[in-house]
């Protein structure tokens, strides 16, 4: 499971994951994170681009962007 960001002091959040052409591959809950299945198979190896938005607990909305190397 990827979950790029600690939880603490967190209400909510999303992340979306997208390959290197840009299309969106993975849309879900945060806290759940992504287990590097699309559509129900298993995504190709490579470099994937995700942002996370999410709302702290003192009611700050936050996002963070960065990339993950998927590996099998």
């Amino acid at each position: 499971m990827f979950k790029p960001i600690k939880f603490n002091y967190l209400e909510s959040g999303s992340i979306t994951i997208f390959n290197r052409w840009g299309k969106q591959v993975f849309a879900g809950d945060l806290f759940v994170g992504w287990d590097g299945l699309t559509n129900g198979e298993e995504a190709s190896t490579g470099v994937y681009y995700w942002e996370c938005n999410y709302l702290d607990k003192d009611g700050g909305v936050h996002n963070q962007k960065g990339f993950v190397q998927l590996l099998r």
